[in-house]
This record gives C-alpha cells, structure tokens and sequence, in this order.
C-alpha cells in the first residue's frame, strides 16, 4: 500500500466540505482517482498498485473549481511482491474465487458480527467481558491456527458506528474509523479477509428495540430525512448521505486486498414496512455508486433473513455473490439436506453461492451441526465454507467451541489444493452400496469431490463400495480423507471407464471425504 499523509489544516476550516484527491498514472499508462478522506487533522490516501514499475501522482483540491489547487507530478516505484492481490470472481468459473494472480480462494468462514463489541449483543444490555484489541486478537490467532480465512463484520449502531446521531449525517467517528484500520491490520497479520456489512435491519426496524428513533442518524427523531425506516430506500437526501458515507468507507479502507467483499445490508426483508421493490432499486443503485468508485472492483454482496430467497435480488447485476441465511431449530445433523435443497437451486444462477450464517441455540447439537453444514455447503458447489454464526457475548448461538474449531481445521486441510477454476461445474453422480451413507459431492472436469456422512460413531463401517459417474475418462488420483481428525488416510490411483469408477472406501465411522483429480 502506498499512503500519504497530507496537511491542510491551515487553510481547510472543514474537511467534510473540500474534497481532496489524488491522480495515480500506472507504468501501463492506466489512470486511477482515488479520493482522500479525513484523519484526526489530517488528510491521507491510501493506493494499492497492481502493477510493477513507476507510478506518477498529483493532487487536486476542489477538482473543476477556479479556486481549486494541484499539485505538481510526483513518482514512487511499485517493486515485485509474493502478494496475491485483490480476490475476484473467477472468469474461467463464475461460481469460484481466484486472486489476482491465478491462484484459488476457497473460502473458508465465520461471523463474529461485532468483533469489539464491549456492552453486549445488539447494544441490550446483557452484560459480557471486556472487549478489547487484545481480546479482539485471539480470535484471529484461532482462525488462523484452524485455517479460517475469513471473517464477516457489521458495521452498525453499537459496533463501528462511524456515523451515528452524535456526529450527525456526513460526519464520521474517527476513533471508530481508527477501530476499522486495526480490524484490517489483523486480517492482513493473519491472512483472514474481511467480508464488511454496511447496514443491518436492527438498525431500521422494531425487532430488536426502537433502535431507528433512538439511535439512527437517519430517522427524523434524531434530525434525519426519514420519518419511518422504509423512507431509506427512496428519499434523496437519504441516499445522498449514505452515498457519501459508502464513499468514505471505499476512501479510506477500499485499497486493502484483505477486504473480500461490501455487504451492502444484513437480512434487508426484516426492515420496517420494506418490500423487494423498495430495496432491489436501493440495491442497483447503490452498486452502481460503489463500481463506479472503486477502482479495486471488490465483490459487492448482500443478505435475507432465515431461509427466504429473493429472485429477482439474486439475480439482479447489483449481486455479485448470492448469500443465503438459514436457521431452524429442527434442522439438527439433518443441515446438510437443507443445504442441499437450496444449493441445487442456488447454483444455478452461475454466481458464487454463500451460506452467510446458520447455527442453531441447542448446545448439544452445535458440534454436528456445525462440521455438517461447513461439509456439505462446500461438498454441494459453494464457493466456500458455511458460515457459522458466533458470539463472544451472551448471545443465544453462543462462541465457537474447540469442536467447531476443529470441525474447521479439518476442512481447511481438505480443500487446501482444490481448484474448481476450470468450466462445467456440476453436481457430483454417486450412489453407495450398504451402510446407509449418503453422499453429496460436486464435479468439474479436472476435480471431483464427495462427502459421505450418516455414519455411527461407535461403528466401523468396512467393505463399502462408491460409485461415482458422469467424469471424464482416463486416469485418475485418489485421495481418502477422514472429515473428522483431519488427516489424509489413503491415497491411490484409478482409472474411469466409459465415464464410471467403482470404488472401496476404506473403513471408517462417522464420515469420510474423497477427492477425485484428472491427469
């Protein structure tokens, strides 16, 4: 990252009402605008170049204005680095994920919505340690220890909360935004992307409390332009202020390659009065904004309630990443079917598919159903893992527990070298013969990958036979996976025939994952 420092205090009365911006040349003669943005009496931009060689810069003050100013040219040289850049949709695969430099992301996730959240859930009250950036850290060293590479944030009225009704519309909370700047330095310390959330229902809605009067700069109680929390989506000046704080947010965080992807809103259906034909013109405009600057090109994304899809959101251009939300009590180990009902119609929209939360409050179940739907979310053509909803405070689904953690780990190794770049993805044809297994998988032309699940934990299951159909002919590798302990238990080649294999799983108790590569 390239960042500079500006002062102009001296002459700038309020920075919120001067825009300052800096012209970037790239060696292939690209030109890149990026805008500053106000820190604790300074100005800074920050630029993340994508190309080696010489860059040039200036900056303006007041572009287009007569009493505007410019600076004169100056250089920096971008040098080679082992940095895989900025993650993308694949073009190869628009379901997956690669960096800027070819290589895969699979994604392998978690929630903690409100990382450095100090009074408890959801701003009630419920009392919870003391959060602090110490605190804040060792969940980072745990995602890291167990492969997690990413993490999704909110942003809203108890938790980040650059813009609240104390600083009022278009001004932002420095010492929140400070919060933000070190949630990334963590990211990129510990190699875990950042998917961040904008805007959440509670916020605009009576489930969780009157948080819209009491706290939200936006409802008129609080001298805002929406006299009810529907109002958000269509009036003016309230499109114009969060045009204007999305665009402070791409300002001063939008250069990192640790974030993943813009969450425009969590579960947006649950706020007051609010119908798809409120949100979904909201949404394209708002992408549109966003595309238009930032010059990274970060996914953009956004998420409903428990279990409900939207057509018409899913498939509109201002989604890039289709995201589910699912949570039933009764769905206990039996999460992967549920998945698997939705996945299958998921897909289909050729986007990448997410399962952005699920969980369940029964605490003898949260180990099963945690490993079960990570398993099959990724075994079902997801673009990565399901994410688990966890809290560090006293929250219903409570924190990760050491088994889920593990549950994780084990994945992570598993879809560590999976590469599902290459065209023709599709569900994976398998049957089983004895034991009352059931499969899921998903197959590409180069890779193939089935989960087997159902098995007792007291019961080896020997001599059971895999048939898996609908792959590509010739010679192939064969890696056997204990889902559980994590560890590779068999490797072996094959050979498909007229598009079939017929395989013997060696033994094993609860599940056991296979992965199929083509030479």
């Amino acid at each position: 990252m390239f960042e500079l420092t500006v002062n102009l205090t001296t002459f700038v009365v309020d920075p919120y009402r001067v825009r300052l911006s800096a012209h970037f040349t790239s060696p292939s003669g690209r030109n890149i605008t990026v805008c500053c943005f106000a820190s604790h009496g300074q100005w800074k931009v920050r630029f993340t170049p994508t190309e080696v060689g010489n860059y040039s810069y200036y900056l303006t003050t007041d572009e287009g204005k007569e009493d505007g100013l410019s600076t004169t040219p100056q250089t920096f040289t971008c040098v080679d680095s082992d940095n895989r850049g900025f993650i993308r949709i694949s073009e190869n695969n628009g379901r997956y994920f690669i960096f800027d430099n070819g290589e895969p992301f699979f994604l392998i996730g978690i929630n903690k919505g409100w990382i450095f959240d100090t009074e408890g859930n959801r701003g009630d009250g419920y009392p919870s340690e003391t959060m602090t950036h110490w605190n804040a850290e060792r969940y980072f060293v745990e995602m890291e220890a167990h492969g997690i590479n990413l993490v999704r944030v909110w942003m809203c009225s108890w938790h980040l909360n650059i813009e609240s009704k104390t600083t009022k519309l278009g001004r932002y909370d420095e010492n929140e935004a400070d919060k933000l700047d070190y949630l990334l330095q963590l990211c990129e310390r510990y190699k875990v992307r950042l998917m961040l959330v904008f805007l959440t229902f509670t916020d605009f809605s009576s489930i969780q409390g009157s948080k819209f009067n009491d706290d939200n700069p936006y409802s008129s109680t609080n001298g805002g332009p929406c006299n009810q929390p529907v109002d958000f989506f269509t009036n003016e000046k309230a499109k114009w202020y969060i045009k204007k704080r999305i665009g402070y947010i791409l300002n001063r965080w939008g250069y990192s390659p640790y974030i993943f992807a813009w969450e425009l809103w969590n579960e947006v259906d649950l706020v007051s009065g609010a119908e798809e034909s409120h949100w979904l013109p909201w949404h394209e405009e708002i992408a549109e904004h966003i595309r238009q600057h930032d010059p990274y090109g970060h996914s953009i994304t956004t998420s409903l309630s428990g279990d409900k899809i939207f057509l018409n959101t899913f498939r509109s251009n201002a989604v890039d990443i289709v995201q589910l939300h699912t949570y039933k009590e009764d769905y206990g180990t039996k999460i992967a079917e549920v998945l698997k009902e939705y996945l299958e119609t998921l897909v289909t929209y050729g986007k990448p598919v997410l399962i952005g939360e699920f969980g369940t409050k029964i605490p003898t179940q949260k180990a099963s159903h945690t490993h079960n739907g990570i398993w099959s979310s990724v075994a079902l053509g997801s673009s990565g893992s399901a994410l688990v909803w966890s809290s560090h405070i006293r929250d219903d689904y409570g924190d990760m527990t050491d088994e889920m953690f593990d549950s994780y780990l084990s994945l992570s190794r598993f879809v560590s070298d999976l590469n599902f770049s290459s065209p023709n993805v599709r569900p994976a044809v398998v049957s089983i013969e004895g034991g009352g297994i059931t499969a899921y998988g998903t197959t590409a032309d180069k890779l193939s990958i089935i989960w087997l699940t159902g098995g007792d934990p007291t019961t080896e299951l020997k001599n059971l036979m895999v048939n898996v159909s609908d792959l590509s002919s010739g010679k192939i590798g064969i890696v056997w996976y204990d889902d559980h302990l994590g560890v590779v238990i068999s490797m072996e080649e094959g050979q498909v025939i007229g598009g079939k294999v017929r395989l013997q799983a060696p033994p094993f108790r609860e599940g056991l994952a296979l992965k199929i590569t083509f030479e």
